[in-house]
């Protein structure tokens, strides 16, 4: 008895022909092939999508609250400045 056969006789409780053994391997690789390229790239699809949230959120994020808030203050005291003038 060959090796696969002991070892899927003593797992299963059957004794495979070599023919149904190897067309067994043969679906396996091909569903495998089929599968793996799928969710490989969703894999790295969402790992980048991940990183870019993680820049944003780092990076981006602190830079935009400056900017704004850099903006809002000068636009701010523009207005108050126009109310004051209105009112004279």
């Amino acid at each position: 008895m060959n090796l696969y056969e002991a070892g899927l006789s003593h797992l299963f409780g059957i004794n495979p022909r070599k023919k149904t053994f190897k067309r067994a391997v043969a679906w396996a690789l091909v569903i495998a092939s089929v599968v793996t390229p799928i969710t490989f790239s969703h894999a790295i699809w969402d790992y980048g999508q991940r990183r870019t949230a993680v820049i944003m959120k780092w990076y981006f994020d602190p830079m935009l609250k400056q900017l704004n808030a850099n903006s809002y203050t000068p636009m701010e005291q523009a207005q108050q400045q126009q109310q004051q003038q209105d009112h004279k």
